[in-house]
């Protein structure tokens, strides 16, 4: 009798060992813990990563605009996106816990604190030294210029030819008022050698020689 029960216990075992080793690997539609996901990305900018990716896209563009530069050319320009390209709001999403609260934005945005993501800085600063113009392509609203044109002054970047931002009323999706804004540059006379950007919509619809693409782990735009 014992033996039986031990067989059967035995054979139980196996069994819920089986139904659960099955269960485990059935397929799941649960998305990546969002707590984790939030961990890797402080992970990946604390360790110096996200800057030294930047680096590689920036040293990059560089190159490209000073050779570039030695071909000449009608108007020569550099278009640069802001937000996580030129200005980091960093310091805003870690505060966050990279949530949106648009009064904490609107509140960052017209304090002109957001620190400069060097390796860009110097890119712009490279730019304007071998004569090409800088223009900044932002989908910051027009209710935001005053506040950026003073972050711009603090990061010492005011020697550009043009700050554009998107219309308050403008609907369109941001790659779409982007691709429209460099066409009417280049339809204006310009040559666009470089667009540099963290987001594909910055990047979208072409009207540019090259395109650089920087990394931005925090948030996709449309």
């Amino acid at each position: 009798m014992t033996r039986r029960l031990a067989r059967f216990g035995g054979a139980l075992v196996a069994l819920t060992v089986a139904v659960w080793s099955g269960c485990a690997v059935l397929p799941s539609s649960e998305p990546p813990n969002l707590d984790l996901n939030k961990r890797q990305i402080r992970a990946y900018v604390e360790s110096g990563d996200y800057d030294r990716e930047i680096g590689a896209v920036a040293a990059k563009a560089r190159a490209w605009i000073e050779e570039r530069a030695v071909q000449g050319g009608s108007r020569l320009t550099l278009v640069l996106d802001l937000d996580e390209t030129l200005l980091s709001n960093w310091p805003l999403l870690k505060q966050q816990d990279f949530g949106y609260v648009p009064a904490e934005w609107a509140r960052w945005v017209g304090a002109g604190q957001a620190p400069a993501i060097e390796p860009v800085r110097a890119v712009f600063f490279a730019a304007r030294r071998v004569g090409v113009e800088v223009v900044l392509l932002t989908g910051r609203r027009e209710r935001d210029r005053a506040g950026t044109a003073r972050n711009l002054q603090t990061i010492g970047c005011t020697d550009y030819a043009d700050l554009i931002c998107k219309p308050d009323g403008d609907s369109r999706p941001s790659g779409a008022f982007k691709t429209a804004a460099r066409r009417d540059l280049i339809a204006g006379g310009r040559t666009v050698i470089a667009n540099i950007g963290d987001q594909a919509s910055d990047l979208s619809g072409g009207s540019a020689e090259r395109t650089f693409k920087l990394p931005n782990p925090f948030y996709l735009s449309d």
